[in-house]
């Protein structure tokens, strides 16, 4: 069965009606953040598309695919999907569209690879982003894509986003990101002091970015697989303003990334790219951002040496210890270059016996609950 594509009398590049149908009280043309700068003939003149990375994906890709184009009523928004090396047929899926969505085939080199060269095959001076397991909310793409067209100075927007499993969790809430009642979107004060402080609160699939700025700081790192997003954040957050919506942009899907986050990538990769975002903008922030971001670099730099010890051994944490430095301060470096040389089986014997005592005493305290509600 071919995917739901509704109508194929779409006309892409047109839309003079789409700032209406998302501001229909009309527009200030003043630079107060509680205002939208546009008016119809910017929305028309402007052209935007979406890039969905794409890595073996053919059991969702379709479901994010017509949720964009359910969202895309007026045609606005070229849809673009980079299949990064798939094995599983995502290809196919993505052919039966036909011209409605774009296809550009590459050879597998991670989601950051994927994302850089889909804004670079992009036509659109704004680009939008989806995961391919992920689904767009109604209302996302007229509203964002206005925003960013009427506003040049922001280099890249972001809304919130509902989880699978976690509908009650408020993203924006959860980092006190700036709202404004009847506002869509707020500027974010000191975006760089706040992404070094707070860490990556941007939802990727819910950010729109200028292609021009994210082509002119070389996009995202490819040698990563965890945070490549926030490296490129902070780097944007130099160029531009930086804005947030309250509005429930996109649908997460959370099971399909649990392989990702319990691989070693969430270990190797996080202390890596937080040294590097701190060396990079240590001019550029305040001393107390960087001194909360420094300690978000400590915790995760002794989670990968943790994990280095337990499944490799002392050479390795040598090794990553000496690649840390210099923002890896030297009685951590020193203490892990003791605990490494422990037996590496010493971590999982602990570990074992911690959690046998851990289930005894669940037994225990249920035994007990039992008891005393048996002899009630």
């Amino acid at each position: 069965m071919l995917p739901t594509i509704h109508g194929d009398d779409r006309i892409r590049g047109t839309g003079a009606n789409v700032l209406e149908k998302v501001f229909p009280n009309g527009v200030d043309n003043s630079h107060d953040e509680s205002s939208i700068m546009a008016s119809p003939a910017t929305v028309c003149e402007g052209r935007c598309s979406l890039v969905i990375p794409a890595y073996n994906s053919a059991a969702f890709i379709g479901e994010a695919v017509n949720s964009a184009l359910a969202d895309d009523t007026d045609g606005i928004c070229e849809i673009l999907v980079v299949d990064d090396g798939s094995t599983d047929g995502t290809a196919e899926v993505i052919k039966r569209f036909g011209p409605h969505v774009r296809l550009v085939s590459k050879k597998h080199g991670g989601p950051g690879s994927a994302r850089n060269v889909g804004v670079r095959e992009a036509k659109g001076e704004v680009v939008l982003f989806l995961d391919a397991d992920d689904k767009i909310l109604p209302g996302r793409m007229q509203s964002q894509i206005a925003y960013m067209l009427s506003r040049p100075d922001v280099v890249f927007s972001f809304g919130d986003s509902v989880y699978e499993h976690r509908e009650d969790w408020n993203r924006h809430q959860e980092w006190e990101l700036p709202r404004k009642d009847n506002v869509p979107f707020c500027e974010i004060p000191n975006p760089l002091d706040s992404l070094i402080a707070q860490g990556c609160y941007p939802c990727m699939s819910a950010a729109a970015v200028r292609r021009d700025a994210w082509l002119r700081v070389g996009g995202q790192r490819e040698d990563v697989r965890v945070l490549e997003d926030y490296d490129c954040w902070c780097k944007l957050a130099r160029e531009g303003r930086v804005a947030c919506s309250s509005m429930k942009f996109v649908w997460i899907r959370r099971g399909s990334r649990a392989h990702l986050m319990s691989s070693h990538h969430a270990y190797l990769d996080p202390p890596i790219v937080l040294k590097d975002v701190l060396e990079r903008h240590e001019q550029h922030v305040s001393r107390e951002a960087h001194e909360v971001g420094k300690q978000r670099f400590i915790r995760s730099a002794e989670m990968m040496l943790r994990y280095l010890w337990i499944e490799f051994g002392p050479v390795e944490v040598d090794d990553a210890c000496r690649r840390l430095r210099p923002a890896l301060p030297d009685h951590i470096a020193r203490k892990w270059a003791i605990w490494s040389r422990l037996p590496r089986w010493m971590p999982r014997v602990a570990r074992y016996f911690v959690r046998r005592a851990s289930v005894a005493r669940s037994c225990q305290q249920g035994f007990g609950e039992i008891g005393e509600r048996g002899n009630g």
